[in-house]
């Protein structure tokens, strides 16, 4: 459809109501007040006029996302959403709503999320295939269901100072993305340097992916050093519940899981103590 038009006094546009029918030209009325789900599969800007009070991004029931695909502007006057560089808010922009997969026509973006945001609601940035990076600030407190279910961002950076994380593939080659072995970490380092909150978990050393809940426990508490790294090694190896298989024998994997978490953790422990925040 290149346009619609004869809505000059409709009060609500239903669910899926010109789903499938890309419209590019679209005038909506003063008169509105609701917006179905899914009421548009849209690749433009979308004015959304003073009188909307309901625009249904999330319905039950029904996938994980919606296909609109809108750089949202409201007008200045509505009471309930308000709109800043093409991302829907609510009226005092304290809750990110929608921030729509091809709002960014280039390559490379980042987008920061404004300060005053305090929530990011579901689904927020589902499908949004061309940010590269997402920084969400301190004042973020919650993040909804499936906010970043099928994004593309390379990283998103989140608000915790002292938190630090890292992931470590071990493969014998990059042109295989089957793993060997699988390491990632998470820490806090509080006021004293001490490890709080340590989380490691393992892949390829267990029939499914597992917490090395020992190896943690031998790192809370302690300070980062290469001693308490080391033996959190030695306790993720021993507590590991591998396998001998055509790649690697069983042996070989506990082996390399001494030297790949107390790596791993290295990593995450450097990164808390910047400030770089959990990736």
């Amino acid at each position: 459809l290149s346009s619609i038009e004869g809505m000059q006094s409709v009060e609500s546009i239903g669910n899926f109501a010109f789903g499938g029918a890309p419209v590019r030209d679209i005038v909506l009325p003063d008169s509105l007040k609701t917006i179905g789900f899914d009421a548009f599969t849209y690749s433009g800007e979308l004015y959304i006029p003073a009188s909307v009070d309901d625009i249904v991004l999330v319905l039950d029931g029904y996938g994980t996302w919606s296909s609109m695909e809108v750089i949202w502007n409201v007008d200045e006057n509505n009471s309930v959403y308000s709109s800043q560089d093409g991302v829907l808010f609510n009226k005092d922009q304290t809750v990110l709503l929608n921030c729509s997969r091809y709002f960014w026509p280039e390559e490379g973006n980042v987008y920061c999320v404004p300060e005053s945001v305090l929530k990011i609601a579901e689904n927020a940035f589902a499908r949004n295939t061309s940010l590269v990076m997402i920084v969400i600030p301190e004042n973020v407190t919650e993040i909804g269901r499936r906010a970043f279910s099928g994004c593309w961002a390379e990283k998103i950076i989140l608000p915790d100072k002292g938190k630090g994380s890292a992931y470590i593939k071990f493969t014998r080659r990059n042109a295989m993305d089957l793993a060997l072995l699988g390491a990632s970490a998470s820490m806090y380092i509080d006021g004293d340097g001490l490890c709080r909150d340590v989380r490691i978990s393992l892949t390829t050393c267990a029939p499914v992916p597992m917490r090395a809940r020992e190896a943690e426990a031998v790192l809370e508490g302690k300070a980062p050093d290469e001693e308490n790294l080391l033996a959190a090694g030695v306790a993720a190896s021993k507590e590991a519940r591998p396998r001998s298989s055509w790649r690697c024998t069983e042996q070989y994997r506990r082996d390399v899981l001494k030297t790949i978490v107390p790596r791993v953790l290295r990593i995450a422990a450097d990164r808390a103590q910047k400030g770089e925040g959990i990736r």
